[in-house]
């Protein structure tokens, strides 16, 4: 009897000691695989790779201002598009037509500009003023008509833009801006019309980058235009120069 008491308690304290090992290896198995994940984590949250340039967020209702000069070169425009009457000829509007643009971006101030009534604004900007553009500073995208009178001769009456201001972060810390209003301007087909398009607002979508979570509002501004068409066949041609200006939630830096 003794003996059978004996081993019955050594069988239930192995038994018992084997099923609190078992549950305490699971608890460290679990515990050591949170650690890893939290590790892995902590190592995705530092990567080199996505890391944000961390900024302080102001309070609500706390803006800060600046203004940029942008220059695009004659090679950084494109026009495309536009509303066809029979499948392969254009009907003679505007509506429709896109006019995609890429612009190096500089500190406010930074261009300077010179007297010439054969470029629109009447200005245009000195080519020794404008430095080598810097690959991670630059605006991009484009304005599409989206309201037109009659025949290209006459004023576009709306337009839609879309655009990415990016300001440094490997070009990929930018500011997405969006604008929809009326926009009352003929394009130029002789010295006589050569205007500058009209100054109008965009207001900020969201950001990447640094400027995740950005809100705001911007103006852009056409300061010269290109030359005057000199003939029917020709296509107007040089440097544009315009300047945009923001309102933001967040400090934007100086710019190159």
């Amino acid at each position: 009897m003794s003996l059978i008491v004996t081993v019955s308690t050594v069988l239930a304290t192995a038994v018992c000691c084997v099923s609190a090992k078992d549950t305490i290896g699971s608890q460290g198995v679990r515990k050591v695989k949170k650690q890893r994940r939290n590790r892995k984590l902590a190592g995705f949250a530092s990567s080199k790779v996505l890391e944000l340039d961390r900024i302080q967020y102001n309070d609500v209702g706390t803006f800060y201002e600046r203004v940029y000069d942008l220059i695009t070169l004659n090679d950084d425009t494109n026009f495309y598009g536009g509303v066809k009457s029979s499948g392969t000829q254009n009907t003679g509007t505007t509506l429709g037509q896109a006019f995609s643009t890429s612009a190096s971006v500089y500190q406010a101030e930074t261009i300077q500009k010179s007297v010439n009534d054969q470029f629109a604004g009447g200005f245009e900007p000195d080519e020794d003023s404008i430095p080598a553009p810097n690959e991670n500073f630059f605006l991009q995208g484009q304005c599409k008509s989206t309201g037109a009178k009659g025949t290209t001769a006459d004023p576009i009456s709306a337009h839609s833009c879309l655009y990415d201001l990016c300001l440094g972060g490997g070009g990929f810390s930018c500011i997405n801006l969006y604008s929809g209003t009326s926009f009352d301007f003929r394009p130029a087909d002789s010295v006589q019309f050569l205007e500058v398009p009209p100054p109008f607002p965009l207001f900020i979508l969201g950001g990447t980058g640094r400027f995740y979570l950005i809100s705001g509002s911007a103006e852009l501004v056409t300061i010269t235009g290109r030359d005057s068409i000199q003939t029917g066949t020709d296509a107007q041609e040089g440097v544009i120069f315009q300047q945009i200006g923001l309102s933001t939630t967040q400090e934007l830096p100086l710019g190159p």
